[in-house]
């Protein structure tokens, strides 16, 4: 497992130390405030109460390492240096062999197995294309934010609007994005300035002729994406050799290609919004895309910091697909079932999701999600990615979420200000029912997923469950101390998830809780999704090792773990 590789380069570690001098090192001398705080018992106290403060506020209580690192600095406050660090050693080792250590070890490599570009793309890097400048369509919200991303990687980019005013707007998005850097002393004005300096914006086409890729971000609608396409080729700018990446989070790639003349260089690059913060990238193949199209895509954005994974193409992908039906089923439980919204959100969050769906959903916009519903039904022949009706009704009444303002909760300025009961009672659930399990929203939602997952991996829409649990942590902030969707899965163990489905089923009167064929397989068999091998020796070479994406290590003598 994960540990075993943490604790094989810990031991590697600490042999160059060896016989290295050790240097002592002067103590810097305390201020009057530091004394104060470190020396007595109520400073000691007071650092208490912030620093716990702080960890409730930003770890929710999750991740105890950092809990049980405060407690080792309190410790060592009125403790000899010996005692310290023997309490220090004690609960390192008893973190060590946590789930959650385990799961957040595992998860270091995953992260660092998407990095090899080489085993993931299966082209040589040095045969990849290198990219020097990007082209952007669309100078809207999404389409500034990947402006400003490239710009801040150092990349030239070139964005087109219809209208200049547009452009121009589109700009000054992004000096403002390196404005708040300045503020927050990230960069310096000589930074920002040569930063912008990597931007042009216009109009026309031109931009585009010494662009080694142009990301469309243009507007969510097949028939406009067409005609930039043809447009593009009319004009002898897609000639087959320059790339042309969709932002489509939803749009089949494979009909895009249908009227190219060059459907080899047309590939999905995904990006999530805010382009800035959010890692993931899905790198979407349609039916005609190139192994070096995705491969160039694939590598751009590893070298520009961004977690990729390469998907098929299918209504949704991987990441809005999982999404959807994890939200459309929020929303029925609380419309159909009399959920209470605000506690179905507490629910989610205490399960360790970042937000709760309805949150979730003013963040992508209630518009989206409208879109976005009847893309995966339809291209999906299923109900359960359906959104109701009473969403529809909101977005009619102008309620679209965050962006203006008017959703399921209130906002003062850029700030959440709590769930808005008058909207959630007039449009989803005016009766709550308080006795409504909080186990049934969580198995509702996560299990779902979980089940959406197994069709996707058995659809070969992601090709490992490596790429579903990257997908879903850095591109909807699954809880990373649950190590990832299908880790979860592994570790609830997949007859008792398919129990628990079929118990809905049974329940709800509802097919769409009906286990995947993969799940039952699993349950079946006793298998997981990351087949489990241990040592059975620490006598076997390097290179009779095998990496299963950073989740396992099989050595020359292994047995299977069930």
């Amino acid at each position: 497992p994960g540990e075993h590789r943490f604790l094989e380069g810990v031991r590697a570690w600490a042999g160059k130390l060896v016989d290295k001098p050790v240097r002592p090192t002067k103590p810097k001398a305390k201020s009057l405030q530091d004394r104060l705080l470190e020396g007595t018992s109520i400073g000691r106290k007071l650092i208490h109460q912030q620093s716990m403060k702080s960890l409730n506020s930003k770890t929710k209580g999750k991740y105890i390492g950092q809990y049980k690192a405060l407690e080792c600095v309190l410790y060592s406050a009125t403790h000899g240096k010996d005692a310290s660090l023997a309490n220090e050693a004690e609960q390192f080792s008893k973190l060590l062999v946590t789930p959650e250590s385990k799961n957040m070890t595992a998860l270091y490599f995953l992260d660092d197995g998407m990095k090899k570009v080489e085993k993931k793309t299966g082209m040589a890097k040095e045969k990849i294309p290198q990219v020097k400048k990007v082209g952007v369509i669309g100078a809207g919200v999404m389409g500034s934010g990947i402006v400003h991303y490239f710009a801040n990687k150092g990349y030239q980019v070139a964005v087109k609007d219809l209208d200049q005013e547009v452009v121009d707007k589109g700009i000054k998005m992004v000096e403002a994005e390196f404005n708040i850097a300045v503020k927050k002393k990230k960069m310096d004005e000589a930074g920002k300035a040569k930063k912008m300096a990597l931007i042009t914006g216009g109009t026309s086409d031109d931009l585009f002729r010494d662009c080694d890729i142009i990301v469309e971000a243009a507007v969510e609608v097949m028939s406009i994406k067409k005609k930039i396409v043809q447009a593009l080729e009319s004009a002898g700018i897609l000639d087959g050799k320059r790339l042309f990446a969709t932002n489509t989070s939803s749009l089949s790639l494979t009909e895009l290609q249908s009227v190219s003349k060059f459907p080899a260089a047309i590939v999905g690059m995904h990006f999530f919004n805010p382009v800035a913060k959010m890692p993931l990238v899905e790198v979407i193949k349609g039916k005609e895309t190139s192994q070096e199209a995705a491969a160039t895509i694939f590598n751009l954005a590893v070298k520009t910091g961004k977690k990729p994974i390469i998907v098929g193409d299918a209504p949704g992908f991987l990441v809005n697909r999982i999404l959807g039906v994890y939200m459309a089923e929020a929303g029925r439980m609380c419309i159909n079932d009399r959920a209470d919204p605000l506690k179905v959100d507490k629910a989610i969050v205490n399960f360790g999701m970042p937000m709760g769906p309805f949150r979730l959903l003013d963040e992508v916009g209630l518009d989206v999600a409208t879109h976005v519903g009847p893309v995966l039904e339809n291209g999906l022949k299923s109900k359960r990615f359906a959104v109701s009706g009473n969403i529809d009704n909101m977005v009619k009444e102008g309620y679209l979420g965050k962006k203006n303002k008017k959703g399921f909760y209130r906002y003062e300025g850029e700030k959440e200000a709590g769930m808005n009961t008058s909207v959630t009672n007039k449009f989803v659930c005016p009766n709550p029912d308080p006795s409504f399990p909080e186990a049934d929203i969580i198995d509702r939602c996560v299990l779902l997923m979980v089940n959406e997952a197994a069709m996707i991996l058995a659809e070969g829409v992601a090709e490992t469950a490596e790429d579903v649990d990257i997908g879903m942590v850095w591109g909807t902030g699954f809880p990373p101390f649950r190590g990832g969707l299908l880790q979860y899965a592994d570790s609830r163990g997949a007859k008792n998830i398919v129990d628990r489905l079929n118990e809905l089923a049974t329940k709800l009167k509802d097919d769409r809780f009906k286990p995947a064929a993969l799940l039952e397989e699993h349950a079946k068999n006793n298998t997981r999704f990351f087949p489990c091998l241990l040592y059975t020796s620490d006598a076997a070479d390097e290179e009779d090792s095998v990496d299963l994406g950073g989740r396992r290590i099989i050595k020359k003598k292994k047995k299977k773990c069930t």
